[in-house]
């Protein structure tokens, strides 16, 4: 598959990886690098990093609402950041559903020793021994 037939069958995918590239080309490695380098040349790849990519027809479709824009841009940073951590209360709170959870401040507050322990000395605030 080459050409305008690899463009249209990847561009219904939002990300692509080198290795999803190689299987749809038939390419050897030494080929596969040159074809991407192509594809990002005529701009039919936008690079995300090393070995993932957005293809530009997925990029143009999510930029057609703000709202679709925001909801791609973090499929690719949960992707990007890969394995990523998304909390329950987040989810919950995406899809409409009021719920009540910590947010990212109290829960670094919880979950980040160093953050809790300099926290504790700026305000002077008295903890066990073994924080001091």
């Amino acid at each position: 598959m080459t050409g305008t037939r690899t463009l249209e069958a990847i561009a219904t995918m939002p990300v692509v990886t080198k290795q999803n590239l190689g299987v749809l080309l038939g390419a050897s490695p030494a080929t596969l690098d040159y074809r991407v380098r192509c594809m990002q040349a005529t701009k039919d790849l936008l690079r995300l990093r090393s070995g993932l990519y957005a293809p530009r027809a997925a990029w143009k479709a999510a930029q057609s609402s703000p709202e679709q824009a925001s909801q791609y841009l973090e499929y690719l940073s949960g992707i990007m950041r890969s394995p990523s951590y998304v909390s329950l209360e987040y989810v919950l709170e995406k899809a409409g559903i009021a719920c009540a959870g910590p947010r990212k401040v109290p829960a670094q507050i919880e979950s980040d020793k160093a953050f809790s322990r300099a926290l504790m000395r700026r305000h002077k605030i008295e903890g066990t021994p073994f924080f001091e």
